[in-house]
């Protein structure tokens, strides 16, 4: 299952948008996590979200915008995946990855 990025997941950054919290993996979960966990969840992505939760678009400085996968965009760089998407392939050394 996907979760947001504000919750934290062991090993892993929830940035919540700042750029001051990018690169520091978090040693403990967040409890929403350690129930998914016991109830056979397993986690493969975390998606993206506005800065702080803090506005109705998603943007934040660490990931830029993310818009719909199947929207038309003037420059394909700037497209991200959401979490209704497909799922593209990642690294097998990073099962958790970001969308």
């Amino acid at each position: 299952m996907s979760l947001k990025d504000l919750f934290t997941v062991k090993g892993y950054d929830s940035t919540l948008g700042f750029v001051a919290f990018a690169n520091s993996p978090h040693t403990t979960e967040s409890e929403l996590v350690k129930i998914l966990r016991n109830l056979g969840a397993v986690l493969y992505c975390k998606t993206n979200i506005p800065t702080a939760m803090m506005m109705a678009e998603t943007f934040n400085n660490v990931f830029g915008r993310t818009v719909y996968c199947h929207s038309v965009a003037a420059n394909s760089r700037q497209i991200r995946i959401t979490g209704s998407c497909p799922l593209v392939a990642r690294p097998a050394e990073n099962p958790l990855f970001w969308l």
